[in-house]
């Protein structure tokens, strides 16, 4: 229980850091067939995050997490050196707004229903998040060149997408 106050008062904090200069904090995870793609895409992908100083990445508190699953097309007769990317953002922002709402109520006849609500609320602040968003994506081949591309384009569309 505590530990679900903490994470739900940095929340709180944060939010009121997303105003100022503090960098928004969000997660990430790299999926891979093989442990070749697993470490170039995650090397890739963290420096970008890293490049990014409006962007702190944290495993613990965060509002937004990229998720990114790679694969290589299986049995394909027309290109069997191909990747296959699935995209996927997920947002701890709709929690944080009602955990704040519940718990920031302070409406006697509001109070009784807090005790019921913050077991639910602690579980879904200790989940990945909602996802908000999934897309899919095609390499030719898994090369640095194609894959710099795709990881330009996934990083713009999650930060424009960041609560």
């Amino acid at each position: 229980m505590k530990r679900y106050l903490s994470i739900f008062l940095l929340f709180s904090f944060s939010c009121l850091a997303q105003e100022s200069t503090e960098p928004t904090q969000v997660s990430y995870s790299v999926v891979a067939e093989t442990p070749e793609a697993q470490v170039m895409i995650e090397k890739e992908i963290k420096k970008r995050f890293e490049q990014n100083t409006k962007l702190e990445i944290s495993n613990d508190v965060y509002w937004s997490k990229l998720i990114i699953l790679a694969a290589p097309t299986v049995e394909s007769q027309i290109n069997p050196k191909g990747w296959v990317f699935s995209i996927a953002h997920a947002s701890n922002y709709p929690t944080v707004i009602v955990a704040s709402n519940v718990l920031g109520n302070e409406d006697p006849k509001f109070q009784s229903h807090v005790k019921d609500v913050t077991p639910v609320l602690e579980y879904m602040l200790g989940e990945e998040g909602l996802f908000t968003y999934m897309n899919a994506a095609h390499l030719d081949e898994l090369s640095e060149q194609k894959l710099n591309l795709l990881l330009d384009s996934v990083m713009e569309n999650f930060t424009s997408r960041l609560r």
